[in-house]
């Protein structure tokens, strides 16, 4: 099992905020942000490829891959958002500064969200 790169950018920047608020003896905040680190790895967890069985079926043609690659980046950049949005609810109230910095990051998951989607339809229209 191997973690995304961004998902451990985002985890130590959590764990770091999490030993801030310890030193400033926040306990309660600092448990919630060490929960948002685990949750973030825990998304950012990937297993590793296998490659197919001899009898497997018959590879499928390059559109309806390119078309299942959108579609899983469609829910990536979605998990992203409904985190990174859910981090800066939590963030206006306790560090305010973070709260705008991961909303625009949010935003920018979210553009990312619907773009995908729109590549995946036309895939699928090319298709069908």
């Amino acid at each position: 099992m191997t973690i995304r790169p961004g998902s451990a950018v985002a985890a130590a920047c959590l764990v770091l905020l999490s030993v801030l608020r310890f030193s400033e003896q926040a306990y309660g905040l600092a448990a919630l942000f060490a929960l948002l680190a685990l949750i973030a790895l825990a998304f950012g967890a990937r297993t590793p490829r296998t490659t197919p069985s001899a009898s497997a079926a018959p590879p499928p043609t390059e559109a309806v891959r390119a078309a299942a690659a959108h579609d899983r980046n469609h829910r990536t950049w979605r998990t992203i958002a409904v985190f990174g949005l859910a981090v800066s609810v939590v963030g206006a109230f306790t560090f305010p500064p973070m709260a705008l910095v991961v909303a625009a990051l949010a935003g920018y998951s979210v553009l990312r969200m619907r773009r995908s989607r729109r590549s995946a339809h036309l895939l699928e229209g090319t298709i069908s």
